[in-house]
């Protein structure tokens, strides 16, 4: 008797059920750091040929639809970590910038503490950011006289 065993494939997971899982308004921020991560190669994943449609929301967009393809994310011990504290903070996050307003990024001082930010990355987040209170003020245009009589002509004119 052959005692043949045929390989498990490795667990995985698609995108799209993530993102189906997480709120509205966390999924693009959800996005970013899964961007970040895949480029740092903390998270290994393949995209695949089929595409998915959701809806997502933003502060400047409130009603978006985004579609991409799909990508298979191999799951890992590493993987559920990663998951698991990117939803918290997509969470900490979205809470946070609505309470405060948009275009802040503001924290407390028990995160700041217990080491979940990097104060120089946030302080340059901040500067980044463009809100009302430190947008440039623009000068006002002077208005030209005109000149009477209308235009002087250029150079040497003698009569």
């Amino acid at each position: 008797m052959d005692d043949q065993t045929t390989p498990t494939p490795p667990p995985y997971t698609r995108l799209s059920e993530l993102l189906t899982n997480l709120p509205t308004e966390q999924r693009t921020r959800f996005l970013t750091h899964y961007r970040h991560a895949i480029h740092t190669g903390r998270i290994n994943a393949v995209i695949l040929t089929e595409r998915f449609t959701l809806p997502t929301s933003s502060t400047r967009h409130p009603t978006r639809h985004t579609t991409r393809h799909d990508e298979a994310i191999l799951l890992t011990p590493d993987t559920h970590d990663w998951l698991h504290t990117t939803r918290t903070r997509t969470e900490q996050e979205t809470r946070r910038a609505r309470s405060t307003g948009a275009g802040r990024i503001a924290i407390t001082l028990d995160e700041l503490h217990s080491g979940q930010h990097d104060l120089t990355a946030l302080t340059q987040a901040n500067r980044q950011l463009k809100t009302p209170e430190s947008s440039p003020r623009k000068k006002p245009k002077r208005k030209r006289q005109p000149t009477p009589g209308g235009r002087k002509p250029r150079g040497n004119t003698e009569p």
